[in-house]
């Protein structure tokens, strides 16, 4: 369970995005920092719920065991980490073997195709794994793709991602960029005045 106002690697992406609406960042992280916010000042979180979202936390310890017969290895779950130099900035890796993380995917037959074939959706998650790699010290990130429906030998895809030192550098500069914009939203909560707006 991610830490109140905690940065989070799997909220990472948004970070990365050029915009005008708070320089350097755009409107996906002001949205994104307005939410820490309101977690810090304890304002309930709406549930976000989508068929993507449900079959993947329905599916995640299969996806997970599946993983470990296909690999021939065991898997930790920790609990949320904390990077060890940015104590606001954390995650909670799906899984964590010796010398390299994994993250499980359920996608839909489409996508989980997609990752069979041509390793599409590893990408979408470079800010998610390099975080979690930057996170924990390790140098290799897994994408286990899951799809029961598929046959026995193609239900399971697996896509490998190394730790990319720049690219790390560059994401941590914008995470603690991007912390005082969440203390200034969460000022704003807990000082607003009607009266002299």
């Amino acid at each position: 369970m991610p830490k109140r106002g905690f940065v989070t690697a799997s909220q990472t992406s948004c970070l990365l995005v050029n915009g005008s609406t708070r320089p350097p960042f755009g409107r996906g992280a002001v949205t994104y920092s307005r939410q820490l916010a309101r977690d810090m000042y304890d304002i309930e979180t709406e549930e976000f719920h989508s068929d993507d979202i449900d079959r993947g936390n329905e599916l995640e310890a299969a996806a997970i065991a599946c993983f470990e017969r296909t690999m021939f290895v065991e898997i930790n779950r920790p609990d949320f980490m904390v990077h060890p130099e940015i104590d606001f900035f954390g995650g909670t890796p799906d899984g964590l073997a010796t010398d390299f993380g994994m993250d499980a995917k359920c996608p839909n037959q489409k996508n989980h195709h997609d990752n069979l074939s041509e390793g599409m959706q590893l990408g979408k998650y470079k800010a998610q794994f390099q975080s979690y790699m930057a996170i924990t010290g390790l140098d290799r990130w897994a994408l286990a793709s899951y799809n029961p429906s598929f046959t026995k030998n193609t239900q399971m895809v697996v896509a490998w991602m190394d730790r990319d030192e720049g690219y790390i550098e560059m994401l941590l500069d914008r995470v603690k960029k991007f912390h005082p914009i969440v203390m200034e939203e969460l000022e704003q909560l807990k000082n607003y005045n009607p009266k002299k707006h």
